[in-house]
């Protein structure tokens, strides 16, 4: 399944193209969820592999494009990002086990393991949405273009999903 991503064209900020990703990471959790929920393990691993690339993609673009862009712009703090990549190791860590829950077909691991991805990515795109994207579109409003083209450079490098 293609990403459902709005073209980068139609993307006016940093923001709204970011947190577009949010939503469809998501909504392919989500799906997961509902398949581990109804014993449905073959959807469930199929879904949850569409939301592990969807994830690691959207990390990737932040780590490989946002970040560093950010860092080198004129008086942008650093902070934000060096916690963001740190939040982005405990995500990573979370969906491996969360695979190895699927893998076993151990409902009860996979859920509570999604409760609390919840709770972190929650807390995690809060902060994203409400601090540093916002930053992001400020310190990079020169090169807001650039930006969402080499994000969606990124994108477009993982093909279907």
């Amino acid at each position: 399944m293609k990403p459902t991503l709005p073209a980068a064209a139609a993307m006016t900020t940093i923001t709204h193209y970011l947190e577009a990703d949010h939503r469809y990471c998501d909504e392919q959790l989500a799906i997961a969820e509902t398949c581990v929920a109804r014993n449905g393990w073959s959807a469930a691993r199929t879904a949850f592999l569409e939301f592990d690339r969807a994830l690691n993609r959207h990390l990737d673009i932040e780590e490989s494009v946002l970040f560093p862009a950010f860092e080198q712009a004129p008086g942008a703090p650093a902070g934000p990002t060096n916690m963001m990549r740190a939040e982005h190791q405990q995500i990573r860590a979370i969906a491996d086990s969360m695979q190895e829950a699927l893998l076993a077909n151990d409902a009860d691991d996979f859920s509570a393991l999604a409760d609390f991805l919840h709770i972190l990515m929650g807390q995690h795109n809060m902060k994203e949405e409400s601090v540093l994207y916002p930053l992001a579109d400020r310190f990079l409003a020169g090169t807001a273009g650039e930006v969402i083209a080499g994000m969606q450079n990124r994108h477009d490098r993982y093909g279907e999903s």
